[in-house]
């Protein structure tokens, strides 16, 4: 059953005083609330909303004008707070829902490789002939030797792709490899989590922006007093999904440490072949990866025999702060700054599948891309 819970932050009062009259006027202004969203007598996840807002009014304190038009004030709020109300629109495309669950998923699947040994030696082995034929060592044939030849032929524009996608892979891939021992270590404690009946939790940062304006000058008191502030806003989003891991069959007994170490030492290397790294050896798979989240897909669902996802949750805050500075105002007054803090938290329930969502092409992305297509031409 649905619950909505409120709580509120209480008022600020002020008051100002026509000096000619005496009459004392009080303005009360709220400084806000939060308000969640949830469900009674769910003891599994499910969804949760949290708003919230928090004001605090830049306030008037002083005396000002003459006896026939002036005010004495005390605390006054202003009656334009000058506080943003709203969240900054974001500039990147937020990645939906299902991507964001795959792609956690498929990066925190206890049967994820560090880096993947069989793969490697499958990548270094197809390219074996062109470092033979590059070194003058081997015996090529004479159909071999034309293709290569015509390869070698092409021009320099696709040293960024070949960066991009060989050696700066492999240095990785070799980096990851010298840190066998630690990344060993990492997967034994996960495993020992995994096992342990609470299940391995994991959570993943997919997609965070940040926005910023200012606004100057901006009118905070007009009647009584002629008062203008600055206001500088922040517009923070952020998306992360938490996962939870079990073993597949619960009712299998729990591994010895021998087997958990050897098991950790399989799946570090990837020496548990998947269809992911089928999919990964596939000459132009990136490509697709490029505009779709098939390889996320594959990697969620990779040794599923062995591991099963239990829990997938989907966060999102998206919070501004606005925070305003007087400028300007007459002399006997004193102005206080004012702040407003706006949050929006939310938590959805996950599950992994094909996304219409197309990732951000960034600058990296773009210039791969160039250089293949540059590269191509030429080679017609």
């Amino acid at each position: 059953m649905a619950r909505v819970r409120t709580l509120a932050f209480g008022n600020q009062s002020g008051t100002r005083t026509r000096k000619f009259t005496g009459i004392v006027e009080t303005r009360t202004v709220s400084k806000g609330e939060t308000t969640c969203t949830d469900f009674t007598g769910r003891l599994t996840d499910h969804p949760l909303t949290i708003v919230s807002r928090l004001y605090s009014y830049p306030t008037l304190t002083g005396d000002t004008g003459s006896m026939a038009s002036g005010y004495i004030w005390n605390g006054y709020p202003t009656t334009n707070g000058g506080l943003a109300t709203s969240h900054l629109n974001v500039v990147t495309l937020e990645p939906d829902d299902v991507y964001s669950a795959t792609k956690a998923v498929g990066d925190t699947n206890p049967a994820r490789p560090a880096v993947s040994v069989p793969l490697l030696l499958f990548e270094s082995i197809k390219e074996l002939p062109k470092m033979l034929y590059d070194s003058g060592v081997g015996v090529i044939t004479g159909l071999e030797k034309d293709l290569l030849h015509k390869r070698r032929k092409r021009p320099s524009g696709d040293s960024s792709v070949s960066f991009n996608f060989g050696w700066n892979q492999l240095y990785r891939d070799v980096a990851l490899l010298f840190d066998f021992t630690e990344h060993v270590e990492e997967r034994i404690t996960q495993l020992n989590a995994l096992y342990s009946g609470r299940g391995l939790r994991r959570t993943r940062t997919v997609w965070t922006e940040q926005v910023d304006d200012i606004v100057q000058p901006i009118s905070l008191q007009s009647q009584g007093a002629s008062v203008s502030g600055i206001r500088t806003t922040r517009t923070s989003y952020k998306k992360w999904v938490s996962t939870r891991w079990k073993p597949a069959n619960e009712l299998t007994p729990t591994p010895s440490s021998d087997e958990i170490i050897q098991n950790a030492r399989y799946l570090v290397h990837g020496w548990k072949l998947a269809p992911i790294d089928i999919w990964n050896a596939l000459p132009w798979s990136w490509l697709i990866d490029y505009f779709s989240n098939f390889g996320d897909v594959l990697a969620a669902n990779r040794n599923s025999n062995e591991f099963r996802l239990v829990s997938c949750c989907i966060m999102r805050k998206t919070e501004t702060r606005s925070d305003v500075k007087p400028i300007s105002y007459p002399s006997g007054m004193t102005v206080t700054p004012g702040y407003s803090i706006l949050a929006d938290k939310r938590r959805v329930l996950g599950s992994v599948g094909i996304s219409a969502y197309v990732p951000f092409l960034s600058a990296q992305r773009l210039l791969n891309l160039l250089s293949i297509a540059n590269n191509y031409g030429h080679s017609k």
